[in-house]
């Protein structure tokens, strides 16, 4: 039977997704040291410590001095966004604004 390699990862929420199943079929699994709420908290962690972790390209393309970049070794899939909002606040200019604006940049 094919030993799975292990290695410490900073997890950032949610704790099985995409990155498990493709890890998987690799024959590796993540060994969650520490769990985060957000993204945005990895790159200092890192730089401290041997972890790992995924995180969006151009994110992880800002922090060149705390971070080595690499490649997944698999294809990762899409998500979707959504946004809500309290049909009282439908026609809300400010918020008429922000969806708009969110909606373009979510297109880049």
């Amino acid at each position: 039977m094919k030993s799975k390699a292990v290695f410490c990862a900073a997890a950032i929420k949610p704790p099985c997704d995409q990155r498990d199943e493709h890890l998987d079929a690799l024959g590796r699994e993540r060994r969650v040291a520490l769990s985060v709420q957000h993204f945005t908290l990895v790159p200092e962690l890192l730089s401290k410590t041997n972890y790992v972790s995924t995180l969006p390209s151009r994110f992880a393309a800002r922090y060149p001095d705390l971070l080595d970049a690499f490649a997944l070794p698999f294809e990762a899939r899409g998500f979707t966004l959504y946004a809500a909002w309290h049909p009282r606040n439908q026609a809300d200019p400010a918020l008429v604004w922000l969806r708009a604006t969110l909606a373009e940049l979510a297109e880049l």
